[in-house]
């Protein structure tokens, strides 16, 4: 189980997601379930502990 802080606009829990683009590469994003927003999408085919880093790696919530 990965440790997603909640979301930065709403406190909203955080999804773990990988996406498969078309070309056929894969990339891992996090969103916010209550207002979809979406976190930074890693590079192709990197691991999904950068896709966490990078959610929980931002400024303090404002809610």
């Amino acid at each position: 189980m990965v440790d997603l802080l909640p979301c930065p606009f709403c406190g909203g829990a955080g999804v773990l997601e990988a996406v498969f683009p078309l070309d056929g590469g894969k990339f891992w994003a996090v969103h916010c379930r209550h207002c979809r927003m979406i976190g930074p999408f890693t590079p192709a085919n990197v691991t999904e502990a950068i896709a966490v880093d990078l959610w929980n790696r931002r400024a303090k919530q404002t809610y």
